[in-house]
């Protein structure tokens, strides 16, 4: 039983938390998710258990991304903080050396991604505590932690600034984009959104097949580039806009000369 699971668990077996307890009071769900679940009206754990019965494990998903999706994702925003610290100290500069750092913010929340997946864990294997107890079906995996690397390499935009942390970071070019990655290989990205790919692609074969699907993000060397706008994607119960076709010269002449056709056939 992971530490993360068995506190979510105590909370229930504490009474802290059952089927009654407001979604509006638990930790880690902001404002703007707390807007996201009022508006799929999941007021209460129960009303929130019972949203996603009968769901394969990848709408789960899908919902649990779309409730916890950061306004922000794939941006680089300025941070500090001890683990910048550490991260200036392991690549040779001062603590307080006076250097830009920027954190490439995740797809997801994971922590209110992860609190929401726990609950939805615990009333699977206690479905006798909630209204209308259904068996769930498996559960997507909780988003774990990423090495500094992944969370700042990616935001020092030049080779200059890339070139300052070489211990932790390098510079790649592909094709017309450059990017600064981590210098260890097997370093861990961010969980994409829903069936999105996520910060870090697996295989280079896989990243040409990726690059210009509907998510709209870009990858050098394996990994996303940051600061490129994800492209927005409706709620399930949402109709997406067809996406007009221009009218060109040729596609008018062609349906007039469809027209003219039907008109023919009509007449004989």
């Amino acid at each position: 039983m992971s530490r993360l699971y068995s506190g979510t668990a105590q909370l229930f077996q504490n009474n802290v938390l059952n089927e009654s307890t407001p979604l509006s009071t638990i930790k880690y769900l902001g404002a703007m998710i707390q807007g996201r679940l009022a508006t799929e009206e999941l007021e209460t754990i129960n009303d929130f258990v019972n949203y996603f019965v009968n769901d394969s494990t990848a709408e789960i998903n899908d919902k649990l991304s779309r409730l916890t999706f950061n306004a922000r994702a794939n941006q680089c925003v300025p941070t500090t903080g001890p683990k910048v610290r550490a991260f200036l100290v392991a690549n040779g500069h001062a603590p307080d050396a006076d250097l830009v750092v920027g954190y490439h913010v995740s797809d997801t929340n994971k922590f209110a991604f992860n609190v929401l997946r726990n609950i939805l864990r615990y009333a699977q294997f206690h479905p006798n505590e909630f209204y209308y107890p259904h068996a769930l079906n498996a559960l997507p995996k909780a988003h774990g932690a990423r090495p500094a690397a992944a969370a700042y390499c990616p935001c020092f935009s030049s080779r200059p600034a890339c070139d300052q942390f070489p211990n932790s970071c390098e510079w790649k070019i592909e094709g017309k984009n450059g990017l600064c990655v981590p210098v260890n290989k097997r370093t861990k990205g961010f969980e994409g959104r829903n069936s999105f790919t996520g910060q870090k692609l697996s295989t280079r074969r896989r990243e040409r097949r990726l690059r210009d699907k509907k998510g709209g993000a870009v990858y050098v060397d394996h990994w996303r580039i940051p600061n490129i706008p994800l492209n927005p994607y409706p709620w399930p119960h949402e109709e997406e806009e067809e996406e007009e076709i221009p009218r060109t010269r040729r596609r008018v002449r062609r349906e007039n000369e469809q027209k003219e056709k039907k008109g023919e056939s009509k007449r004989s």
